[in-house]
C-alpha cells in the first residue's frame, strides 16, 4: 500500500473523519436530542435493527422497546446530558426478533458551551459474549469429571436456605493409584462423580478437590442416605481397564439454613469432621447431624 497520499497530504478533515465513521458497516451511529429523543442514525443502525429512519426519529429508546436493561441504558444517558461525561454501556438489546449484546459508547454533544445532546456508537459483540459465557461456563467445570468445581462453588447463592452439603472421598484412593497406577485413579474419580451425579443431579455435584466431592442441595437427610448407599452399590465391583477395582466412599454431612458465607464455611468444617468420624469408624459409612 502506497504512503503517498498520506504523506502529501497527512490531516484528514473533520467531515472525511465523520464520513469515515457514519459509512461504518460494522458501528451503529446516533444522535439524540437532551430529551433522549432520536435525531438521526445511520445506515447500518437501521439494517440492524431492520427498520426505515421514520420509525426512529422522535422516539426514545424505551419508545422502541429495544433494549433489556431499560433502566441502565436510561441512567446512563441521562448521566452524559447531565455532567458531560463520556459513557460506556454493556447490555443486551432485541434486533430483528433476537437478543443481541452490545457495547455502546456515549458522548455528548455541545454547542456554544451547552450540552444540547448526545453521540452514540454502538458494536454488536455477541459472539463475543457467547465465547465468554462458554469460558465462564468451562471454568466452573473440573476437567477431569466435568462435576462443578471449587470456584463454582464459591460463586453459588446458598444463603436462606435449608440445605443439606454432604462431603465424600474415596476410601484407600492412594491404595488406588499405587496399586492400578494413576490413570486408573483417573477413571476411579470419574466413577465416582458420575455415580454421584446420577443420584444427586448435576446441580447439586461438586468435585472439591484431590479425591474430595461434595453434594449441595435441598435433600432431606432420608433420601440423602439412601441416595448415598445407591451410590455406593454403583461402584461396586466397577472394572477399570478390565480390572476388578473395589471403591467405596465414606462421608460426612450437616443440615442448616446458612445466612451468609460464614455459616456455609462452618458447615463444611462440621461436615468435614463427621467424615473425619467415618474413616475412625472403619469407612465406608455416612456420619452426619440427626
Amino acid at each position: 500500500m502506497s504512503l503517498e497520499p498520506w504523506k502529501n497530504d497527512p490531516n484528514f478533515t473533520q467531515s472525511e473523519l465523520w464520513q469515515a465513521v457514519f459509512a461504518s458497516k460494522n458501528l451503529g451511529v446516533f444522535w439524540k436530542d437532551c430529551d433522549r429523543r432520536f435525531l438521526g442514525v445511520n445506515d447500518y443502525f437501521l439494517s440492524y435493527y431492520d427498520l426505515e429512519l421514520a420509525d426512529v426519529l422522535g422516539k426514545t429508546d424505551e419508545e422502541m422497546g429495544w433494549n433489556e436493561q431499560v433502566d441502565r441504558f436510561k441512567n446512563i444517558e441521562e448521566k452524559v446530558l447531565e455532567d458531560g461525561q463520556g459513557q460506556i454501556t454493556w447490555g443486551t438489546t432485541v434486533a430483528r426478533g433476537k437478543s443481541r449484546t452490545i457495547i455502546a459508547y456515549k458522548e455528548a454533544i455541545y454547542r456554544e458551551r451547552q450540552i444540547v445532546g448526545l453521540l452514540g456508537f454502538f458494536s454488536d459483540v455477541s459472539q463475543q459474549q457467547d465465547r465468554l459465557d462458554e469460558l465462564s461456563k468451562e471454568a466452573r467445570r473440573d476437567s477431569l469429571t466435568m462435576l462443578k468445581n471449587r470456584w463454582a462453588l464459591e460463586q453459588a447463592d446458598l444463603t436462606g436456605q435449608e440445605l443439606i452439603l454432604m462431603i465424600v472421598d474415596i476410601d484407600y484412593f492412594k491404595q488406588v493409584n499405587d496399586t492400578y497406577g494413576h490413570q486408573a485413579g483417573d477413571e476411579a474419580l470419574k466413577l465416582v462423580a458420575e455415580a454421584l451425579k446420577q443420584e444427586f443431579g448435576d446441580q447439586y455435584c461438586y468435585r472439591y478437590g484431590g479425591d474430595e466431592f461434595l453434594v449441595v442441595g435441598p435433600v432431606s437427610q432420608k433420601d440423602l442416605r439412601e441416595k448415598f448407599q445407591a451410590v455406593q452399590k454403583a461402584l461396586q465391583d466397577r472394572q477399570i481397564f478390565g480390572k476388578k477395582v473395589p471403591l467405596s466412599l465414606s462421608g460426612g454431612y450437616v443440615q442448616a439454613v446458612p445466612q451468609n458465607e460464614q455459616d456455609l464455611d462452618a458447615m463444611l468444617q462440621r461436615a468435614d469432621q463427621y467424615l473425619y468420624q467415618s474413616k475412625e469408624q472403619g469407612r465406608k459409612r455416612l456420619i452426619g447431624e440427626n
